[in-house]
C-alpha cells in the first residue's frame, strides 16, 4: 500500500463516472455483489477497508432493515479519541442493502 505521506502528489481518485462504471460492471453477475456492496459501501458512506470489515450485520440492519445511520466503533484514530463516530447511508445504497441480505440465503451461503 502506498503512503502517500512521503509523497507530494495527492492520490488519484475515481471521476464519477470511473465509478459508476465500476459499480455497474461489479453489479451486472450474481457471483460478484458481495464485491459489488463493497464498493457500494466504500463509496457511499466513505469507509476506508478497515471500516468496512468492522461492520458486522447487526451494524447495518435492525430487525431486517438497512440503518439510516450506521454507528461506528472502529476507525481512524479511534483508539487515541475513543467513542464512536456515524456513517449515514444513502437512498440508494438503502435500497440495493435489502437485496444483499438476502443473497447468501438464496445462494446457500
Amino acid at each position: 500500500m502506498a503512503n502517500y505521506g512521503d509523497s507530494t502528489r495527492t492520490p488519484r481518485t475515481l471521476t464519477e463516472r470511473e465509478q459508476r462504471g465500476l459499480l455497474k460492471v461489479t453489479g451486472e453477475y450474481r457471483e460478484g455483489y458481495r464485491d459489488h456492496m463493497l464498493y457500494a459501501m466504500a463509496l457511499g458512506t466513505g469507509l476506508r477497508e478497515h471500516g468496512l470489515i468492522a461492520l458486522s450485520v447487526g451494524d447495518v440492519f435492525r430487525e431486517g432493515r438497512p440503518r439510516r445511520r450506521l454507528l461506528l466503533s472502529v476507525f481512524k484514530g479511534a483508539c487515541k479519541a475513543g467513542g464512536t463516530q456515524e456513517a449515514l447511508l444513502g437512498d440508494s445504497l438503502c435500497g440495493k442493502l435489502p437485496q444483499s441480505a438476502a443473497t447468501p440465503a438464496e445462494t446457500g451461503g
